[in-house]
């Protein structure tokens, strides 16, 4: 994305469990202009990109407002071992590269980080 427009965060209220190798995160497309561009960042904590979704990539136009999403991530998937996570809020970003972002309360359904015994140690 060449420059958000328009973005909001979102902060896990509890810290990441030691040990977790991945998560699932239910949410709602939020209303955002038909033009436009949805993504959404998770940063480590040093501000390095840990993972990052775009709708564009993902599929061939924008979905319409209220359609449910759900999102893993992993050691399998973009942005490896979750370890660098630990014991810390994670934050997600969404921006917008066109417009704003309208997002119901009701849009951010869940968030559940998941415990697997294939995890291996940097």
């Amino acid at each position: 994305m060449k420059k958000a427009s328009d973005k909001i965060t979102f902060k896990t209220s509890v810290k990441c469990p030691i040990g977790f190798d991945s998560w699932t995160f239910f949410w709602t497309y939020p209303e955002i202009d038909k033009d436009a561009n949805l993504e959404y960042l998770v940063l480590k904590p040093n501000g390095k990109k840990y993972c990052h979704w775009k709708t564009r990539e993902h599929m061939n136009k924008n979905p319409k407002k209220g359609l449910a999403f759900r999102s893993d991530f992993g050691i399998n998937f973009e942005g490896g071992n979750p370890k660098c996570l630990y014991n810390k809020k994670l934050e997600i970003t969404f921006m917008v590269d066109k417009g704003t972002i309208k997002f119901d309360k009701k849009d951010i359904k869940n968030f559940k980080f998941q415990f697997h015994k294939t995890i291996k140690t940097l």
